[in-house]
This record gives C-alpha cells, sequence and structure tokens, in this order.
C-alpha cells in the first residue's frame, strides 16, 4: 500500500508482545503525514488518538455507572466472575456496557480508550507482566495491569482520566486540519 500510495497515517499505533514495533514504515518516502496513538519516546511523531473518539456514541448523557465489568478480546478471556462483554460485539452495545459500570478491566485496545473517554476508572488484563501489549506499554494515559492473582488490590490504585474525551476530539480535530492541508 505504501510503496504505491501516498499516505497518511491518522491514529496508527503499535500492537505486538515483541520488543520491534516496526514504526520503520511511518519514515517511508510516501507517507506525508504521521499521527500516531503512541507516545514513544524518541519518534519524531504527533500524537493523536484514535479518531472513534468523534463518535456520536460519547456525546450521550448516560447515568453514573456503578460496580465493575469486565471488557474481553474476543479471543482472550478474563476468569473472573463479574459481568462481562466481548469486543465482537456491536459499538453501541459495547460503550453502552462500559458506561453502565464504574471501574472496566479490559483485554483489549478500545475496551481500555473508550473507557478512559467516558472517564471510567480502568485496569488492563494481562496473564503475563512480561508479555504486555505495546498499546497498553505507549498510552500516554497509563493505566494499571492486573491479572486474576491482585486485580482486587489494584482497584484502590485506579483513577480516572479527565477531560480525555475533549483532549482527545481536539487533538483530531487539528489533525483533521492538517490533513486538509497536505
Amino acid at each position: 500500500l505504501v510503496e504505491n500510495n501516498k499516505v497518511i497515517f491518522w491514529g496508527v499505533g503499535g500492537n505486538t508482545t515483541s520488543k520491534n514495533i516496526g514504526y520503520d514504515i511511518l519514515y517511508h518516502h510516501n507517507v506525508k503525514l504521521v499521527g500516531i496513538r503512541d507516545i514513544v519516546y524518541g519518534l519524531n511523531f504527533e500524537y493523536v488518538p484514535c479518531v472513534s473518539c468523534k463518535h456520536e456514541l460519547f456525546d450521550r448523557d448516560y447515568e453514573e455507572g456503578n460496580g465493575i465489568g469486565l471488557v474481553e478480546h474476543a479471543r482472550f478471556d478474563i476468569p473472573i466472575d463479574l459481568p462481562k462483554i466481548k469486543n465482537n460485539t456491536t459499538i453501541e452495545q459495547f460503550v453502552e456496557f462500559i458506561a453502565s459500570k464504574e471501574i472496566i478491566i479490559s483485554t483489549t485496545y478500545h475496551g481500555v480508550y473508550w473507557a478512559q473517554l467516558l472517564n471510567k476508572k480502568v485496569l488492563y488484563y494481562v496473564e503475563d507482566f512480561q508479555t504486555i501489549n505495546s498499546k497498553m506499554v505507549h498510552l500516554k494515559h497509563r493505566i494499571p495491569y492486573c491479572n486474576k492473582d491482585n486485580w482486587e488490590n489494584k482497584i484502590n490504585s485506579v483513577s480516572r482520566s479527565h477531560d480525555m474525551l475533549a483532549e482527545s476530539r481536539k487533538l483530531n480535530d487539528d489533525f483533521y486540519q492538517k490533513v486538509v492541508k497536505t
């Protein structure tokens, strides 16, 4: 794709458990503009979070959530007996589930990101702390990691990412203006 086209990367990010994330493609001569969702020190690219923050679902007024909810990747179950949803459902069901809870424990990027946009307390669930995915390591608004043995203790260290929705939308609007001029 990059070899044969002029390309703009908008809100792209790493998604690996290896040390080589593969940002080299961002330097290709056909790449005209880059905005990445990752905060990676040493990379000189603009931070632009996932544009899904612009979805109208985040404009709704949801009742204050309560309780803990699990947001699972379709391939990664969380072995905790609490209400849960998988990420292979509709975006409406997914966001409404997150909105209905006070605390989210997630194995997915969008479960974490959307919980942050909705100002929820959020933990990233991982079985093995040696294989944490780069998409979680490089979040701008970092969150605690947990597993089946320590999630209850970790809940006390969770905070909210205040005003992240407004911040994410502004960064995407600003990037859009650069795209139009490119």
